[in-house]
């Protein structure tokens, strides 16, 4: 084998490592992108059995059960652990789970003076601070998915840069290949 067919295949082995490492780190943030849609969709839920347990309450029926799926719901969104964010955006994704929160909390007081009959928690009232809390889920909602939108786009040119350099290791690997038996 010659000094150039050495360095050659020196060049595409490199090449294909590359490729192998960008593969691995696509894959790796994929699984991350899995794990933050869970985020969205926890969001979403919260913020739909919020609405949930008003219309019950001014129907009277019962929604005793939908409070723990709210507040284990907001604790999730909270974990500190399953949330990987940037430092910035982990400011700015606290703050709304704060704000969603303490919102909810305070619904979550009004629903019992309501059903208490207690005179500062009429019908208007209790619909008024729902729409406030779903005003904060939508928020945070829109602040996690424009988040994600953004990783998600970093992700795309991580995937157009391997696809680039799988063409490139496959074309180089032809020319090799053909070098070689130019050789023999």
């Amino acid at each position: 084998m010659t000094t150039t067919s050495k360095r050659l295949w020196l060049f595409a082995v490199i090449l294909f490592l590359m490729l192998t490492s960008n593969a691995m780190f696509v894959f790796m943030k994929i699984g991350e992108i899995e794990n933050q849609n869970r985020i969205i969709n926890y969001a979403g839920m919260a913020r739909g059995t919020i609405q949930r347990i008003v219309k019950l309450e001014m129907n009277e029926d019962d929604y005793q059960k939908h409070l723990t799926d709210v507040d284990w719901i907001i604790t999730a969104l909270s974990d500190k652990d399953s949330i990987h964010l940037s430092d910035n955006s982990k400011i700015e994704y606290d703050k709304g789970i704060l704000k969603l929160s303490k919102s909810w909390n305070e619904l979550k007081t009004l629903l019992v003076n309501h059903r208490n009959n207690m005179p500062n928690a009429t019908e208007q009232d209790v619909v008024r601070k729902s729409e406030d809390c779903w005003n904060v889920a939508n928020e945070v909602v829109f602040s996690i998915q424009h988040l994600f939108e953004t990783r998600v786009k970093r992700v795309n040119s991580v995937v157009t840069f391997t696809v680039t350099n799988l063409i490139y290791s496959l074309v180089l690997l032809f020319f090799i290949r053909t070098f070689l038996k130019a050789q023999d």
